[in-house]
């Protein structure tokens, strides 16, 4: 078989590949991509709540953690 031969028949073999994968991918595919975009939304939004939760909790245990060393309960600490 010559070059050409040979270079037709991987592109014929490849094309092939691609379309059955393109196939199954939407055959077995989960949920649609506008479901899949309202769930990344939903876990993106589940995460930044997370993230202010555990910085509010921190900030304010360091807080505490100061006005004991300090031996002041009350003292004041400015961000």
């Amino acid at each position: 078989m010559s070059a050409i031969g040979s270079a037709i028949t991987f592109a014929l073999g490849a094309a092939i590949g691609v379309a059955g994968g393109i196939a199954a991918s939407r055959l077995v595919a989960p949920q649609s991509g506008e479901d899949t975009q309202e769930t990344v939304g939903n876990l993106r939004q589940e995460i930044v709540t997370a993230g202010e939760v555990a910085r509010a909790e921190r900030e304010a245990a360091l807080k505490q953690q100061f006005r004991n060393s300090v031996g002041q309960p009350q003292a004041q600490v400015s961000a």
